[in-house]
């Protein structure tokens, strides 16, 4: 499948969720330098892929504010590796506490 400017700026709208947990369309358009009206049509996109959702959240008076989110299924198009992160993460608290203590705990 060819990679399209569409395509490119939905993965980084799904990265910037994945690394800030939850943003506004604002937020999102401001981060990544599009406006909010493409962010807009991209997010609707997504969000009827499955891959993210929203809750709204009334923030004074007018209309609520969305807060987008990925969902399970977006957070799945990521890797996960969990098992790279727990050798670094022993071989690391091995150097700091040293093997011995290391060896105690497990």
């Amino acid at each position: 499948m060819e990679i399209t400017q569409q395509n490119s700026t939905k993965q980084e709208i799904l990265q910037h969720l994945m690394k800030r947990t939850q943003a506004t369309a604002l937020e999102l358009a401001e981060s990544l330098e599009i406006s909010p009206q493409a962010i807009r049509r991209h997010l609707k996109d997504l969000e009827a892929e499955g891959l993210i959702i929203y809750k709204s959240v009334q923030t004074g008076m007018g209309r609520p504010q969305h807060i987008y989110q990925l969902t399970t299924q977006g957070r799945d198009r990521f890797p996960h590796n969990y098992d790279e992160f727990a050798v670094s993460f022993l071989d690391t608290l091995a150097e700091t506490i040293g093997q011995d203590q290391l060896s105690q705990v497990f």
